[in-house]
């Protein structure tokens, strides 16, 4: 064909949308035009690329203005913007608005957004979606249609992943984790309570867990089997742990684990108080916490063009939204994985947990109760602190009418309930003897040793 006789005007194959002294928008119909309008790029490539859709060429009256295409594919794909005739020169909507600002109007109905925002402006415009249809937005789940004002109609927002939730907000890696194990709905929280059990070896367990009263019956419980523990915290929950480590092992994990339930919940508010409604002041509602949402039509279309973001989809609308005008985008959102090392529990149920504990104890004492070993445990606690408060046990304790004789309370013989009392006399030859002695008569010996010692060479040793 002989283009420098060729006339596209005259050949059909051009429609003219619009004219007028400053700009002229033309469609292309067929290879020739486009080699006309554009030059080789265009015709080289319309069998493959700009003979399906449409393709307009935007003429201005301006010589210092390159030739600008606007190729619309259809499918609801957006359009495709080329300034010059190089295929790397690609511009956008918001380039056509400066290059023309007095045809936005013109050029407006022509161009193809994203697929969102042409799927909310068909809603606008009276087009009721499909059951199920979301423009291809993987966070729209649904379309509540108002046929009066379709304006008004109500998008449904659901985030079914979590990271497409919490990259609205820039937060990634650890973050992320953190946010599944602490806000997960169905947690599972791994106790650690390696420290616990390194604070019961040394002592300081019983300190900040027992109140006095259960420290008290620790104390004494395990002085029912080793009477001259010292009354070291170390000593005792070392004694206690050899006594019966699984009561130990209970009070341990009931506090750890209801400790770290506790810490556990507050971190979860934490996270969820950064997180909360985060949308509200854009017009977005939030029905479930990080995951379903609603706003309307007319919401999001004023804020897709007040942001001239047409292009994006829904979830990089709501990004773009919180990264220019939400207060709390400074705000240090995440660091979670500091929190487990830093926060306290202020709520912990100090007093339900001695309970606990106090129960433990009794079920000690209800065992230790049927065990043969004891011929009236009870009793066998009664006298143990008796002798406990009065002497101690394994301590030399002088006569109160002999200063140069001793007695020592070795242990309570449990089959018996009676008192194994060492004696020494530093007058006679130093040597011990061993005597055996109901609680009343050990107090009597106190003042009447003289008795006993008439006793013992009339009868020999007492037994």
């Amino acid at each position: 064909m002989n283009y420098g006789k060729y006339n596209p005007y005259e050949s059909g194959d051009v429609e003219i949308i619009s004219e007028n002294n400053d700009l002229k928008i033309v469609k292309v119909l067929t290879k020739d035009a486009a080699f006309y309008f554009g030059g080789d790029f265009y015709s080289q490539n319309w069998d493959n690329n700009f003979s399906e859709g449409d393709i307009y060429f935007i003429i201005s009256s301006n010589e210092d203005i390159q030739i600008v295409s606007l190729h619309n594919r259809g499918d609801n794909e957006r359009s495709v913007v080329r300034i010059g005739y190089d295929n790397n020169d690609f511009g956008n909507a918001d380039d056509l608005k400066k290059l023309f600002p007095e045809s936005v109007k013109l050029l407006t109905p022509l161009i193809i957004f994203g697929k969102t925002f042409e799927f909310l402006k068909s809603i606008y415009n009276g087009y009721e979606p499909r059951w199920n249809e979301n423009g291809d937005d993987k966070i729209i789940s649904d379309i509540k249609f108002n046929s009066k004002t379709p304006n008004s109609s109500i998008v449904v927002i659901e985030f079914n992943d979590d990271e497409d939730f919490l990259n609205i907000f820039d937060i990634d890696g650890d973050d992320q984790y953190e946010y599944g194990y602490y806000m997960s709905d169905y947690p599972s929280i791994d106790y650690d309570l390696y420290n616990y059990n390194e604070d019961w070896d040394g002592g300081e367990f019983i300190e900040y867990a027992f109140n006095d009263e259960n420290r008290e019956r620790l104390f004494n419980i395990v002085k029912v089997f080793f009477p001259s523990t010292p009354n070291e915290n170390t000593k005792i929950t070392a004694s206690m742990t050899e006594i019966d480590s699984d009561f130990v092992e209970s009070v341990i994990y009931e506090y750890g684990s209801e400790w770290q339930n506790c810490v556990f919940d507050k971190i979860r508010d934490d996270i969820k108080s950064e997180l909360e409604n985060p949308f509200i002041k854009f017009g977005i509602k939030e029905k479930s916490f990080a995951f379903k949402y609603e706003t309307t039509v007319g919401v999001l279309l004023t804020w897709y063009k007040q942001l001239k973001f047409e292009l994006g989809d829904l979830g990089a609308l709501l990004k773009e939204l919180i990264e220019k005008f939400d207060q709390n985008k400074n705000y240090n959102r995440g660091g979670w994985s500091e929190l487990r090392y830093n926060t306290d529990c202020d709520s912990f149920d100090y007093d339900a947990y001695q309970t606990y504990v106090s129960n433990k104890l009794d079920g000690l004492m209800e065992k230790y109760e049927e065990d043969e070993r004891f011929i009236n445990f009870y009793e066998f606690i009664d006298l143990q602190q008796k002798i406990d408060q009065e002497y101690g046990f394994n301590k030399w304790i002088p006569l109160k009418t002999n200063k140069n004789a001793f007695f020592n309370v070795e242990k309570i013989d449990p089959e018996t309930n009676k008192i194994i009392v060492k004696f020494k006399n530093n007058e006679r030859d130093n040597s011990e003897e061993k005597r055996i002695l109901t609680h009343d008569q050990l107090k009597k010996l106190e003042t009447q040793y003289e008795l006993f010692e008439q006793k013992r060479k009339r009868f020999g040793k007492l037994r």
